[in-house]
C-alpha cells in the first residue's frame, strides 16, 4: 500500500497533468478501500475518499516522503468516517414536511372566523381605538 501511496506522492509532485489524475485515483482507491472498512457504507466511503482528497490538494506540499502521506491520509479518513457515523446518529429517522406538522382545520378558513371567536384585525382596530 505504501508503494501505491509513494508513487502517487511521486507524480503529484511532478506537476504532469495526466499523470496527476491517474495518481489521485489511485489515492481515492485507497482511501475509499480504507473509508468502505471503517464508514461501513459505500456512501460514506465515496464522501471520504471525495473530502479527504479535498483536503490533501492544499496541504500537499507538506509531505516528505509516502509514510507521511499515508499516515494523514487514514487520519483524516478514519475522522471524516467518524463524522459521518455522528451525524448518522442524530439525523432525524423521517423528514415531515410543514403542512403535516399544521392543525387540521374541518372548517375553511375563507368562509371567515367562527361565531364568538375574535380576529387579529379586530384585535388590532380595538387596540387602536383606545389609543
Amino acid at each position: 500500500m505504501n508503494a501505491q501511496v509513494g508513487e502517487a506522492l511521486k507524480t503529484l509532485k511532478s506537476g504532469n497533468r495526466q499523470d496527476v489524475e491517474r495518481a489521485l485515483e489511485t489515492l481515492q482507491g485507497v482511501v475509499y478501500g480504507f473509508g468502505k472498512k471503517v464508514c461501513g457504507s459505500h456512501e460514506d466511503a465515496q464522501d471520504t475518499a471525495q473530502e479527504t482528497l479535498i483536503r490533501l490538494a492544499r496541504q500537499l506540499k507538506d509531505f516528505p516522503d509516502a509514510r507521511a502521506l499515508a499516515v494523514w491520509l487514514y487520519k483524516v479518513a478514519k475522522t471524516q468516517c467518524l463524522m459521518s457515523r455522528r451525524k448518522r446518529k442524530f439525523a432525524p429517522t423521517q423528514m415531515l414536511a410543514l403542512d403535516d406538522l399544521m392543525p387540521k382545520d374541518t372548517v375553511s378558513s375563507t368562509t371567515g372566523p367562527k361565531s364568538g371567536q375574535i380576529t387579529p384585525e379586530e384585535i388590532v382596530l380595538n387596540i387602536t381605538a383606545w389609543c
